[in-house]
């Protein structure tokens, strides 16, 4: 029979399939042993609490043999305290392996089966059919709106549910009346069963579904979330972390049984749809939900642990590898990050793009960069260029291994380029933007620094080696950064653009891209220091007439929605220029637009007023906006953690507010700072200063003769 692998959790002793077909979901329950194994010196301890164990020789990932005791869990259901248990009882002082392994994980890595992917049962045996076709997922959106904050108000009644597109509707802002919301929930309930979907998909999912599930159940209603073996959903809370320099805030993962649940206001919920989830999941191995609800680095790491399964290698709970030690000098020269070439501020032609198609994981897989080939002892090495460090080559290592089904997925999906693969490739990309950077992460099993500053030290060579390449075929380079390169050369073509990513990427094994070639484009300096160039920061126009812009106002969460507009129209209106003489021949039409703008601020709607901002902390010293709002939700009786967006409107005489307490009368000079300062970022390369676009707007003042033309 065919079918597709989907989902698998535990029950007792067992471990329970979610299978597929095209007509049925089907429910498989298999027996299942799993171990964890514990170093010699815990001998003692297990006889003393009569812990069954045998002696048994593992290799490590660095390939020695190594003696361990092997401890068969008891109960399937009860692994994660048994393995407190056992971490509590030797101290913390004895390593373990294999221990946070989940045992659904494991009976999928010792049956190579994957996630999401089809299958074959026959006779009772299920196999990896080898087969890709794409898992039918029927999905349902569920938005619900109770009457108050669910997290101050347990007993907050739901006045409305949307289903997809329907709304079912129930009691009143009031939210007095009980017996409507029952009503509301048996229809939801009705209608939910009539759906039977595999995929849930919930704005702040971890949150509401339980609260959902809770007044059902006040109610007396019943509503399969799990289509097999219930048990309660139960909020679990959340907690508030640091990732790339900010602060996120993220719920506790609820799991269902027999269909998923997607979070939407999770990173991987935010970015994929559950078509791109299913993707990594079958690629990673990793569960579905598992994936869903946690980092896409997350999914690289569970790919190299299915590897090292694979190979039969143990497992490190929390012990990690231990780096060689560099002099200061070492790390001085060697600790670095990848290369960049300032850009030559103002406005140029016949520029064209040109990128790296996932330059750091083909720099991982090409030259072996992995803490098993990084430590070794033994081998064919060859040495990182500019760093004292050296990889061995003898062997490809466990990280570029587990890294390559991605890299080639990417690389097909880039090559065939339809709506669905789009969808699907959107993951891979994330999941190999953070496996370089969870190269030194301390949770990563195989994370040193070492690594992280190899693939770096290679960025920086291959970067270089290519900029030598453009210079000697003639090109200017005109920016440079990191895996993209700006190249410029009069009456530049698509075959010249086409034959030089040729000849890159035979120079560095390394597939290129070209954007395109911009009719203009124009790089921008630091609004504090016009003389200091700014990296990543410009806008233009391709031939094809497409607007391009990075690290202005359009591009930024934190800008208004009016500032965004505005500055997406002037670049609009540029863009039917050729020359920079004919930009600066529009700027007058600017400032009227501009100024036309400003006048209508006291005007618009509110959405187009409103500044999201994601607060770091509940608690501010100084009189900032964040401090204003944060202290104005919780006399409303909002919690708030660390980590969550918060939106405000700058009403009259500069004070914040909230969206739903605007009075219609914004602060219009609030607003007219951040539009002129909008407009003199793209206007400061062609000799404009702040004080001139000031000038130029006010109602009252003496006109220039440029204006009259």
């Amino acid at each position: 029979m065919k079918a597709w692998l989907m989902d698998a959790y535990r029950k007792e002793n067992s471990v329970v399939l979610w299978i597929k077909t095209a007509k049925d979901d089907i429910r498989i329950e298999r027996p299942f042993q799993t171990s964890i194994f514990i170093g010699p010196a815990a001998e003692n301890m297990l006889k003393r609490y009569d812990i069954t164990y045998r002696h048994a020789r593992k290799k490590t990932y660095m390939g020695r043999e190594k003696h361990v005791l092997e401890l068969p869990v008891p109960k399937l259901s009860s692994f994660e305290k048994f393995v407190r248990d056992i971490e509590h009882a030797t101290r913390h002082r004895i390593n373990l392996y294999d221990a946070d392994i989940k045992p659904e994980q494991m009976f999928l890595y010792k049956h190579d089966l994957r996630p999401c992917s089809a299958v074959q049962v026959e006779g009772g045996k299920i196999v990896g059919s080898g087969e890709e076709h794409p898992v039918p997922l029927k999905k349902v959106r569920i938005k619900v709106c109770p009457s108050a904050d669910i997290h101050l108000d347990k007993d907050a009644r739901i006045r409305k549910i949307k289903l997809d597109s329907r709304y079912i509707k129930g009691i009143e802002d009031s939210g007095e009346d009980e017996e409507e919301e029952r009503i509301l929930l048996q229809e939801f309930a009705k209608q939910f069963q009539a759906a039977d979907p595999d995929v849930i998909v919930m704005d702040h999912a971890f949150a509401m579904l339980p609260y959902l599930a809770g007044r059902m159940e006040r109610h007396g209603i019943s509503c399969p979330f799990h289509r097999w073996d219930h048990v309660q959903i139960r909020y679990k809370g959340g907690r508030s972390f640091w990732s790339y320099g900010q602060v996120r805030y993220r719920d506790y993962a609820v799991r269902l049984r027999g269909r998923f649940l997607v979070d939407t206001n999770t990173f991987v919920g935010t970015e994929c749809e559950p078509e791109g989830i299913a993707e990594i999941a079958q690629l990673s191995g990793t569960l579905f939900q598992n994936t869903a609800s946690r980092s896409f680095g997350a999914a690289f790491q569970t790919a190299l642990v299915r590897e090292m399964v694979r190979r039969d290698y143990l497992v490190p709970y929390k012990e990690k590898p231990i780096d060689r030690p560099l002099s200061m000098l070492e790390m001085v020269k060697t600790d670095r990050g990848g290369h960049y070439h300032d850009p030559k501020v103002g406005f140029h032609t016949d520029v064209a793009e040109i990128d790296f198609t996932s330059m750091f994981p083909w720099l991982i897989y090409n030259h072996n960069i992995s803490a098993d080939c990084m430590l070794a002892e033994k081998g064919h090495f060859v040495d990182i260029p500019n760093t004292p460090f050296k990889t061995s080559i003898s062997k490809k290592g466990l990280i570029p291994t587990a890294l390559k089904p991605f890299i080639e997925r990417r690389m097909h999906y880039k090559r065939n380029p339809s709506a669905i693969n789009k969808k699907r490739a959107l993951g891979l990309k994330w999941v190999l933007v953070s496996c370089y950077g969870y190269l030194r992460f301390r949770e990563f099993k195989l994370g040193i620094p070492t690594s992280h500053m190899a693939i770096c030290a290679l960025a920086r060579e291959t970067l270089l080696k290519v900029i030598m390449l453009a210079e000697k075929k003639g090109f200017e380079v005109v920016h440079a950064i990191v895996d993209s390169l700006f190249i410029r050369k009069k009456g530049i073509t698509d075959d010249e653009v086409k034959d030089f990513c040729t000849e890159v990427e035979m120079l560095t094994g390394i597939p290129i891209t070209s954007e395109g070639i911009f009719r203009w484009i124009v790089f921008l300096p630091s609004v504090v220091d016009p003389h200091r160039a700014l990296p990543s920061t410009y806008y233009g126009v391709f031939r094809h007439k497409e607007i391009k812009a990075r690290g202005i106002e359009v591009r930024q969460r934190s800008a208004p929605m009016a500032v965004k507009f505005f500055q997406n129209r002037i670049i609009e209106m540029m863009g039917e220029c050729d020359t920079e003489q004919e930009i600066k021949d529009r700027v007058p039409e600017f400032f009227r637009y501009l100024r036309e703008l400003i006048r209508n601020i006291k005007h618009m709607k509110k959405e187009y007023l409103i500044l999201p901002v994601r607060i770091t902390k509940t608690e501010y010293k100084h009189n900032t906006p964040q401090k204003t709002i944060v202290e104005r939700l919780k006399q409303k009786g909002v919690r708030l953690n660390p980590g969550e967006l918060v939106e405000y409107i700058f009403q009259e005489h500069g004070m914040p507010v909230l969206p739903e307490e605007y009075n219609g009368k914004p602060d219009v000079d609030r607003y007219s700072d951040l539009l002129i300062r909008a407009l003199f970022v793209i206007l400061q390369p062609f000799g404009y200063r702040k004080e001139d676009v000031i000038g130029r707007i006010r109602e009252e003042r003496q006109r220039r003769i440029d204006e009259f033309q």
